[in-house]
């Protein structure tokens, strides 16, 4: 009734993949990457200083590698604007920034991803945060090539620079 045939040979391509796709695959479907997005960023950027020991440094300046989480928008009382964020650093932990009038103009949030942070630590009813004087968005790398978190556009191999 029916004559069975034999199935064709297929040569299946080998799928190779990139360091890294996966990740750049996700934050364009999701917005952020399942890995560590510091395992995504320049290691030239590294800061050895972390949210666990923002106490001890109180009243100095430092600076920090974290990724962006939240802020809140606020208005001064001179009617300026300023914001409050939430950050991740290298080993999970959090930390909060203060971005006043001043400095936010000097350096706007430029969108989600990792920034260097540069500023005062200051400590408020025993929790610290960082008052931040300087902030810079780290681009990501792709194959020994910077780019910013959207995926969309290349520094042209530049190498970014600690603040």
């Amino acid at each position: 009734m029916f004559e069975i045939q034999e199935p064709n040979a297929f040569d299946v391509p080998s799928l190779e993949e990139k360091p890294y796709e996966q990740a750049f695959e996700e934050i364009a479907l999701l917005g952020f990457p399942l890995c560590s997005p510091f395992d995504l960023i320049e290691s030239r950027m590294a800061s050895d200083f972390t949210a666990k020991n923002m106490v001890k440094y109180e009243g100095k300046t430092m600076q920090i590698v974290g990724y962006y989480v939240t802020k809140k928008d606020v208005t001064t009382s001179t009617n300026e604007h300023m914001n409050f964020a939430t950050w991740i650093d290298r080993q999970g932990e959090m930390f909060d920034s203060v971005h006043f009038p001043i400095s936010l103009k000097k350096s706007p949030f430029q969108g989600k991803g990792c920034y260097l942070l540069r500023g005062k630590i200051v400590v408020d009813f025993g929790f610290p945060s960082l008052e931040v004087h300087q902030m810079q968005k780290i681009g990501f790398c792709q194959q020994g090539n910077a780019i910013d978190g959207s995926l969309g556009s290349s520094n042209g191999g530049k190498q970014h620079r600690n603040l």
